[in-house]
């Protein structure tokens, strides 16, 4: 998606719209799912409420990171559109973890039994 915006000159909706389905379906699958069968019923809120508190921590860090990004000498901006192309790269490094991450757990999964914590 962040390539899409960085490197070629599409319509910015297609971006948009693949971001879109990555927010909707992503939690969707994630916290519906593997949660409710690793953690304990009796320890469910709490761990819902810390992996929410820590996706915020996450959230607010790397919109700082973007900004800066953007703030660095030959900033960002209509007259200089080339200056967003670092924080995009920033975002797509960040896809690309997350895509690694989701394959081994997905490959945990497989090959492992769920354990309760």
């Amino acid at each position: 998606m962040f390539p899409i915006l960085a490197w070629t000159s599409w319509d910015p909706w297609i971006s948009n719209v693949l971001l879109g389905l990555a927010f909707s379906l992503v939690p969707a699958v994630l916290l519906a799912v593997r949660h409710a069968l690793l953690v304990d019923a009796r320890r469910l809120g709490t761990a819902y409420g810390l992996m929410t508190m820590i996706q915020n921590i996450g959230l607010a860090g790397f919109n700082f990171a973007a900004g800066a990004l953007n703030a660095t000498p030959g900033s960002a901006g209509a007259a200089h559109p080339d200056g967003y192309v670092g924080m995009l790269l920033l975002f797509a490094a960040l896809s690309a973890f997350a895509v690694l991450f989701a394959a081994i757990l997905h490959r945990r999964a497989r090959f492992s039994a769920s354990p309760r914590i």
